[in-house]
């Protein structure tokens, strides 16, 4: 690839006979434009084209959570990049046969708080979640959590097997709750609101998988 240092014409891009030039961050770059390529059908390699889509659709939706994105961006242990190419790089393990397996952590490698789920509900207007209180002999290791903490539940859907041929095979959907106060003596309940586009998307698919 090579850097245009000047132009008569200004700033210019697209294709000129072999080449393709691009203007990126200000800077014009040409480079041979690429041979028709034709991807292989064997089922290894549209195994590995369905682990990598699944995987960036997912990262795609994590990163959409201002907190989780700031989260994964501020994680060190796998080196400097991009939230999304964290998010991908840690996820890209847990797909297979065109699944997410094994419930993959949708947040760094920290421990956190440990949630005792109590119940799950799902209307057309909201996703709710109903958390138990901290087990007595816990609560000493979040004694610090009890004066002004929040909570907020970050919710990812993921839907698959389209009643409809054209809608893609799989769709990733992101909620968010309202910061709550954490109280760890007693049962919480925190829900992410629903509105009629959501219900659109989830009515055309048969099958949803919840993270949280």
């Amino acid at each position: 690839m090579a850097h245009i240092l000047n132009s008569t014409f200004g700033k210019i891009s697209g294709k000129i006979g072999d080449c393709v030039i691009r203007n990126i961050n200000g800077k014009s770059f040409a480079s041979r434009r690429p041979l028709n390529y034709k991807a292989p059908n064997d089922p290894q390699s549209v195994a590995r084209r369905n682990k990598f889509g699944i995987t960036t659709k997912f990262s795609s939706c994590l990163t959409k959570n201002p907190f989780l994105k700031e989260l994964w961006l501020n994680y060190n242990d796998d080196g400097k990049g991009t939230a999304f190419n964290k998010i991908t790089k840690h996820l890209y393990r847990y797909i297979a046969d065109g699944d997410i397996g094994h419930d993959p952590k949708i947040y760094p490698g920290f421990s956190g708080l440990p949630v005792f789920l109590k119940n799950v509900s799902f209307t057309n207007d909201s996703l709710s979640v109903e958390i138990n209180s901290i087990p007595e002999d816990e609560k000493q290791n979040y004694q610090c959590m009890q004066s002004g903490a929040l909570l907020q539940m970050a919710a990812f859907i993921k839907s698959d097997d389209p009643y409809y041929e054209a809608r893609e095979q799989s769709f990733f959907l992101n909620l968010s709750s309202e910061n709550c106060n954490l109280t760890l003596s007693k049962p919480m309940s925190l829900s992410c609101k629903l509105n009629d586009m959501h219900n659109s998307y989830l009515s055309q698919y048969s099958r949803h998988r919840l993270f949280i």
